[in-house]
């Protein structure tokens, strides 16, 4: 299990209708290898952020969740965003779903 905070400033250089200045603050864990079976294990990661845009700005909840499987290469994973409460123009709620092929140092040299 780790824990840790995530802080990014962004300045936009041009002068167009993105916003200008951005913070993003992100409280952050990770659990690992949380075993399931003796095969199956997951790995879960929860995160809880403020975002401000110039004048705008929300808080958010946020997790990635994958479900492997020892000694096969893939795995499945979802990844989540909710919207607590925020004046960004954003979904209140947006998810997707992937499979993920992970290559297990088969293309690391020596």
């Amino acid at each position: 299990m780790t824990l840790g905070v995530y802080y990014l400033y962004g300045y936009g250089l041009e002068d167009t209708d993105q916003a200008r200045h951005g913070h993003f603050v992100s409280f952050r864990s990770s659990f690992t290898n949380v075993r399931l079976s003796n095969q199956l294990y997951l790995r879960f990661n929860p995160q809880l952020y403020y975002l401000k845009q110039d004048a705008r700005d929300g808080f958010f909840v946020a997790s990635s969740l994958a479900l492997a499987k020892t000694d096969f290469p893939f795995s499945i994973a979802t990844t989540m965003n909710k919207a607590i409460r925020t004046d960004l123009v954003v979904k209140d709620f947006d998810w997707n779903v992937s499979v993920i092929y992970s290559f297990h140092e088969e293309y690391v040299r020596k």
